[in-house]
């Protein structure tokens, strides 16, 4: 546990870390469990385990490869990829709301999803999409509503 801010070059977390200042790092990797109560920042992030964020992580490209199941509050990154075969009936991510430039997506749960691009694969429920751009839907996944922008 941290009360302070964490600045580090690479972060890397193979059990728990709860933090409870700002975290900024240039590259994270988290194979155990993170709980991040204040702002998440990096370049580059593996999530290979489980993240649970209630303020904003902000990034360059994010990457969920796991079968445990990460929360977000709000999400804005370049590129999001979310991949993996999570426990039945399960979501690998849950976030209130996405504002990314690319989207590459599986058993996600996001209310809001907003993009230039996007590939919404299958076990995804999305509750608004706005697209600037390209939408690929698989018909394995749920979208109540689309905008294209």
């Amino acid at each position: 546990s941290v009360n302070g801010k964490i600045n580090a070059d690479v972060l890397i977390v193979e059990g728990k870390l709860k933090a409870n200042g700002k975290v900024n790092a240039l590259s994270v990797s988290v194979k155990g469990y993170v709980n991040c109560l204040n702002k998440l920042h990096f370049d580059k992030c593996h999530i290979g385990g489980s993240l649970v964020a209630i303020n904003v992580v902000k990034g360059m490209d994010i990457k969920f490869k796991s079968q445990s199941k990460s929360m977000v509050k709000r999400l804005i990154v370049d590129n999001l990829t979310v991949a993996g075969t999570p426990k039945e009936g399960a979501y690998i991510l849950i976030c209130d709301e996405v504002d990314c430039e690319k989207a590459d997506i599986e058993y996600t749960k996001i209310d809001i999803l907003m993009c230039d691009e996007c590939v919404i694969g299958k076990g995804c429920h999305i509750g608004v999409l706005e697209c600037r751009g390209k939408i690929s839907l698989s018909p394995d996944a749920y979208v109540e509503k689309i905008v294209n922008i």
